[in-house]
C-alpha cells in the first residue's frame, strides 16, 4: 500500500508539472496557426457567446486563484496536507495560463473558437485524472482537501457549461441559416434582377440565397478614407487595403509571404561563400554573449561569497570577473565586424537589382509616375536589411535571453522565481498592448495635425507671391500659428499619455523584481542559498528585464 500510495503521489506531481505547458502549448500552437491561416477574420461576431464564454474564463481563472490561496494557507500551518510544490506550481501556471487567454480573448472582436474549446477540453481531460488520483488520496474530515475539491467540481461545471453553450450556439446558427433560406421569397431573384429606373440592374443573388449588404457590416468601411486624412494617411490605408486584398486572395501568410522570396538570393549570399562563415561568426556571437550575461552575475556571486568567507582566491575571482566584461565587448565588436559585410552585400544586391528593375520598364510606367516615387522605391530597398537586422540580432536573442532567464532562475532558486518571472512577463506584455492600443489614437492625431501645419506652411510660402498679391499675409499668419498651437496640443496630450502609461508598465517590473528579491531573500535567511545567489539575482535581473 506504501509504494501503491508513492507510485500514485508520482504521477500526481508528475500531471500536475506536465498539465500547464501542455495546455499552454496547445494554445498558443493554434492561436499563431488561425492568425497565419486568416482564420480570425470571421463576419458573424457572435457577442453573446463571447461574453458567455469570456465570464467561464474569468470563473476558471477564479477556481485556480481560490484553489491557489488555499494552498499557500495550507503550507503556512504545521502539518501541511495538499499544499506540495507540484500543485503550487500547477495552480500559479494554471493562474497565469487562464489569465493570457482571459487576456487575448478579451482584446478578439472575432474569436476563432477552436483554441479556446481544445483548451477546455484537455483542461478537463487533465482536471479528470489529476483530481481521480487526488481523491483517492484525500483523508475524510480536511477542510481543505474539501475545499479543493469543490474548487474541482466548479471547475468542470464551469468548463462543461462552456462546452454546453457553444455547442447550443452552433446549433442555433445551423438552424437559423436554414430557416432564413427557406424564408427567401420566390419572387426574390425576379426582383433582384429587374431593371430600375436609370436602365441599370440590380445584382442578383442566387435563387434562395439571402443577399447580405454591406449595411450590415460598418465595420467593412472602417478602412475608407475620411474627409480630414492627409495624402500620407490616405496613401497608408490604400496600402492597407491592397494587402488585406492580396491576402484574402492568397488565403494565408506563408502565400502572402512567398511572394517576397525573390529577395531571398539577394539577401542570402549565394555565390559568396566567405560571407557564410561571416553568418556562422555571428550566431556563435551571440551565443557566447548569452552565456557571458549568465556568468558574469554568477562570477559576482562567487566573489561576494569568497570576501564573506576570507577564503579563496580573491584576486583571481576579480580578474575573471573583469575578463568576463572585457571579452563580452570584443565578441560584440567583432559581431559587427562580421556583419558588415553581409550587410553590405545585400544592400547592394537590392539596390542595384531595384534599380536595374525600374530601368528596364517601359517608358509608359515612367511616364506615369513621379520621379520621388522612384527614387524613393529605390532606396526603400534599405529597409528590408533593417527588418533583417531587427529579427536576427534583436528580437532573436531578446527571446533567448528569456528562455535562458527563466531557465537560470529556475535553477538558481527554484520553480517559484521561475513562475514570479513568467508572471511578470506575462504583465509587462499586456500592458505594453494596451498601452500601443491607446497612445496610437494620439500619436495618429498628433501626427496628422503635424502634417497639416507642414502643409500649410508648404503651400503659403510656396505660393507667397499670390497670398501677397490679395494681401493675406496676415491671414496666413494666423493660420499658421493656429495650426503649430493644435499641433502642440496634440503632442503634449500623446507624450503625457505615453509617460504614465510607460511609467504603469516600469511599475510592473519593479513589482516584479521586490517580488524576486523576496523569495531570494526567504531563501538566503532559511539557510536554502548563500548571499551570492542574492547578489547574482541582483545583477541577473537588470540583465534579463
Amino acid at each position: 500500500m506504501v509504494h501503491a500510495s508513492i507510485r500514485m503521489q508520482k504521477a500526481q506531481a508528475s500531471l500536475q508539472y506536465a498539465a500547464p505547458a501542455i495546455i499552454l502549448l496547445y494554445y498558443l500552437s493554434s492561436i499563431i496557426s488561425a492568425v497565419i491561416t486568416l482564420q480570425t477574420g470571421h463576419k458573424n461576431k457572435q457577442d453573446r457567446l463571447r461574453r458567455i464564454i469570456i465570464w467561464c474564463v474569468r470563473l476558471t481563472l477564479l477556481s485556480y486563484l481560490v484553489q491557489c490561496g488555499g494552498l499557500v494557507i495550507d503550507s503556512l500551518t504545521a502539518h501541511p496536507t495538499t499544499s506540495t510544490q507540484a500543485a503550487i506550481v500547477n495552480a500559479v501556471s494554471s493562474i497565469l495560463l487562464w489569465s493570457l487567454v482571459s487576456i487575448i480573448l478579451q482584446g478578439t472582436r472575432r474569436p476563432v473558437w477552436y483554441p479556446y474549446l481544445g483548451t477546455c477540453v484537455i483542461t478537463l481531460a487533465f482536471e479528470a485524472a489529476i483530481f481521480s488520483l487526488f481523491a483517492s488520496q484525500l483523508s475524510k474530515g480536511k477542510a481543505v482537501g474539501s475545499a479543493f475539491v469543490v474548487c474541482h467540481v466548479c471547475r468542470f461545471a464551469v468548463l462543461l457549461f462552456l462546452l454546453a453553450v457553444y455547442q447550443k450556439s452552433r446549433i442555433d446558427i445551423k438552424y437559423s441559416r436554414s430557416d432564413e433560406e427557406s424564408a427567401a421569397s420566390l419572387l426574390q431573384h425576379q426582383l433582384r434582377s429587374a431593371p430600375v429606373q436609370d436602365g441599370t440592374a440590380k445584382p442578383a443573388g442566387n435563387y434562395g440565397s439571402v443577399v447580405v449588404t454591406n449595411a450590415a457590416h460598418p465595420e467593412s468601411s472602417d478602412s475608407e478614407d475620411s474627409e480630414d486624412d492627409d495624402s500620407y494617411s490616405k496613401a497608408a490605408k490604400k496600402k492597407q487595403r491592397l494587402m488585406n486584398k492580396r491576402l484574402q486572395q492568397d488565403g494565408n501568410w506563408f502565400t502572402y509571404l512567398r511572394g517576397f522570396s525573390l529577395f531571398v538570393p539577394m539577401v542570402w549570399p549565394t555565390r559568396r561563400p566567405r560571407l557564410y562563415l561571416n553568418m556562422l561568426g555571428c550566431v556563435v556571437c551571440v551565443l557566447c554573449i548569452r552565456v557571458l550575461q549568465v556568468l558574469q552575475p554568477r562570477q559576482l556571486g562567487i566573489l561576494v561569497n569568497t570576501l564573506a568567507s576570507g577564503s579563496g582566491s580573491i584576486y583571481q575571482g576579480i580578474g575573471l570577473y573583469v575578463f568576463y566584461f572585457w571579452i563580452a565587448s570584443v565578441i560584440d565588436t567583432l559581431q559587427e565586424c562580421l556583419w558588415l559585410p553581409v550587410e553590405q552585400h545585400a544592400d547592394k544586391q537590392i539596390s542595384v537589382g531595384a534599380y536595374n528593375q525600374i530601368m528596364e520598364l517601359s517608358s509608359d510606367f515612367h511616364d506615369n509616375k513621379q520621379s520621388g516615387d522612384l527614387y524613393q522605391t529605390i532606396s526603400q530597398g534599405r529597409s528590408i536589411i533593417n527588418l533583417l537586422r531587427t529579427v536576427c540580432w534583436r528580437i532573436g536573442p531578446m527571446l533567448l535571453d528569456i528562455l535562458v532567464g527563466y531557465g537560470y532562475l529556475y535553477y538558481l532558486f527554484g520553480p517559484y522565481m521561475a513562475l514570479l518571472a513568467a508572471a511578470t512577463t506575462l504583465a509587462y506584455l499586456s500592458s505594453a498592448a494596451q498601452l500601443n492600443s491607446k497612445v496610437s489614437k494620439y500619436r495618429r492625431e498628433y501626427i496628422g495635425l503635424f502634417r497639416k501645419g507642414m502643409q500649410t506652411m508648404y503651400d503659403s510660402v510656396g505660393s507667397w507671391a499670390t497670398v501677397l498679391y490679395f494681401n493675406h499675409v496676415p491671414y496666413e499668419e494666423k493660420r499658421y500659428e493656429g495650426a503649430v498651437s493644435l499641433n502642440m496640443s496634440a503632442r503634449r496630450l500623446y507624450y503625457l499619455v505615453h509617460n504614465i502609461f510607460s511609467q504603469m508598465s516600469s511599475s510592473i517590473v519593479t513589482l516584479g523584481f521586490y517580488g524576486a528579491l523576496c523569495v531570494a531573500a526567504y531563501q538566503v535567511t532559511h539557510g536554502v542559498q548563500n548571499v551570492g545567489a542574492f547578489v547574482t539575482l541582483l545583477t541577473y535581473w537588470s540583465i534579463f528585464s
